[in-house]
């Protein structure tokens, strides 16, 4: 099984997954923010994953949008990568106690901010 023939319900599970870590994520923090810290980590964790599996959708779905624009899509992808990175050094930072959550926050904001930047161009290259 090549990239370019990937199975599109290999897709829309990884989709549900993003999906599903997120709602944990959520979860977990109404419940660190009643209960204590465990959940906090708990929180952190998602947040890392989460953004591993949008780095690999954005990975999966590269060769389909690549024929479309090849620079733009190269482009996005690699802030997709970078971001996915940030994001998940921004939660280990706090999950290993290195910065405090302020710092790791505004991590996570520029990661994400990559992450949404690929976002929106993958939905920007099908309308050229």
């Amino acid at each position: 099984m090549t990239a370019n023939n990937f199975p599109s319900r290999t897709l829309g599970w990884l989709a549900i997954a993003i999906g599903g870590v997120t709602l944990i994520g959520i979860v977990s923090l109404i419940l660190f923010f009643t209960f204590g810290s465990f959940f906090g980590t708990l929180n952190d964790l998602c947040i890392a994953f989460e953004a591993i599996l949008s780095a690999l959708l954005a990975w999966i779905l590269y060769p389909a949008y690549r024929a479309l624009s090849t620079r733009l899509s190269q482009f996005l992808l690699t802030a997709a990568l970078v971001g996915a990175l940030v994001v998940s050094i921004g939660a280990a930072f706090v999950i290993f106690d290195i910065t405090g959550w302020f710092l790791a926050g505004l991590m996570n904001f520029f990661g994400y901010a990559l992450v949404g930047l690929w976002l929106l161009g993958l939905n920007y290259l099908p309308s050229e």
